[in-house]
């Protein structure tokens, strides 16, 4: 299974302190870079804005990771989307409503940057990594059921039973 990442919807969703664009691009790689790592998984990266034939190296490669730039007048929307059809049942990292709601029908699922920031926290503590401050982390008071509907009002949604069980993979 595919994890893609909308890079700089993350950056923008799990707040971070470094100053300028390609340190935070660096930071998030190798954060990312260190949870594929940790889980095994491959992971690709996502940002808006490549120019014609750009690549990108992190300073500290590690298989797993591939850090893709949208190619001139293609937002990485479209880029993701287009990952998501082409590798069916990938895991898409965004807050972005529009890339959640077009992948749904080439049998993917998204999580929220602040869930998956938590669960790259977690793999990191599990491993005996320390914790990491800038980290956003949910609100205990948010509530996250979904509105009243018929039958049991405890039991989540079929979709939602599905993302959490893939998130819990992760």
């Amino acid at each position: 299974m595919f994890i893609v990442v909308d890079g700089y919807n993350f950056i923008g969703a799990v707040k971070r302190l470094n100053p300028g664009l390609e340190n935070l691009r660096e930071s998030l790689v190798s954060e990312i870079e260190e949870y594929a790592a940790l889980s095994g998984r491959s992971v690709i990266v996502v940002f808006d804005g490549g120019e014609e034939g750009e690549t990108y190296t992190s300073k500290n490669a590690r298989k797993g990771v591939k850090v893709v730039f949208s190619p001139p007048g293609v937002e990485a929307d479209d880029v993701i989307i287009e990952i998501c059809r082409k590798y069916s049942g990938c895991l898409a990292v965004t807050n972005d409503s529009y890339i959640r709601k077009a992948i749904e029908s080439y049998n993917s699922f998204a999580v929220s940057c602040e869930e998956f920031a938590e669960t790259m926290r977690k793999a990191s503590q599990e491993t005996g990594g320390e914790s990491d401050s800038r980290h956003a982390t949910r609100d205990p008071d948010e509530d996250d059921s979904p509105p009243s509907k018929k039958g049991n009002p405890r039991r989540l949604s079929k979709k939602e039973r599905k993302r959490r069980k893939l998130l819990d993979k992760l």
